[in-house]
């Protein structure tokens, strides 16, 4: 090899690592830039879940979307799949929170196609479970009640007992609006019968919770009463952690 030879090779070499190491750094500082438009894309959805004046919150919903639309353009470019469902979940969740259903749906939707693509099981189960809230917060029981049950079925497969107990809490309500009480009460009496397998406590208050309601609703008194007593031997810290500060003396209803 002549001098000329070798001095065009290392010029070559060099150049080479030069243009890898700025792909690098402009990859490196629009991965920087997806991440910190999600963080104050999910600091404004905090702020319009609490703002009162509707034209603010018009304002940050809107400044969130575009953030989250941005981030999912960027992440898209550097096939970031897994970036781009947690995007879209984010954007669906800033969707409900301003009641636009549709949209809020199609952002679960393809964050889920993404999430299957990856085989993401766990991450899958709580999109489905997602889309499960937003059917019912929407009045769409039937289209929650399926959601939930798949989410479950994905629970069950990882798996994560916990938030199977959880969901079928969640699919007992959804059953409830559904008016198919027997459906709900086997819901509550699987999650209370994880939930005590398991030890979480927090699982068992939430089932006895609803079991002893759903049995005051039916007028099935002294059930109800068994159920009540139960949950209220629970320590009152988790008792508001789980349904919140409301008078634990008397019964809530169940829709």
């Amino acid at each position: 090899m002549s001098k000329r030879t070798a001095i065009i090779s290392t010029v070559a070499v060099l150049l080479t690592l030069l243009c890898v190491g700025a792909g690098f750094l402009v990859v490196d500082r629009l991965d920087n830039y997806a991440r910190k438009l999600c963080d104050e894309g999910r600091q404004l959805e905090e702020e319009v879940a609490s703002e009162r004046d509707p034209w603010k919150a018009k304002n940050m919903y809107e400044r969130a979307v575009a953030n989250y639309e941005w981030a999912g353009i960027i992440l898209r470019v550097l096939q970031d799949r897994g970036g781009q469902a947690s995007t879209l979940n984010s954007l669906g969740i800033v969707h409900a929170t301003h009641g636009e259903y549709s949209k809020a749906v199609e952002s679960y939707n393809r964050s889920l196609v993404i999430k299957r693509e990856l085989g993401w099981t766990w991450a899958e189960g709580n999109s489905l479970a997602n889309l499960g809230f937003l059917h019912r917060q929407f009045g769409q029981y039937s289209n929650s009640a399926e959601c939930l049950k798949q989410s479950i079925e994905k629970y069950e497969g990882i798996p994560s007992m916990v938030m199977v107990g959880r969901t079928q809490c969640e699919l007992a309500i959804t059953y409830g609006y559904l008016e198919e009480y027997s459906k709900a009460m086997e819901c509550l009496r699987k999650a209370l019968d994880v939930a005590e397998s398991l030890g979480d406590t927090h699982g068992q208050a939430r089932a006895l919770y609803f079991l002893s309601s759903l049995h005051a609703f039916l007028g099935e008194y002294e059930k109800a009463y068994q159920y009540a007593e139960t949950y209220l031997a629970i320590p009152e810290k988790i008792r508001r952690e789980v349904v919140g500060p409301v008078d634990h003396e008397e019964s809530c209803s169940f829709q």
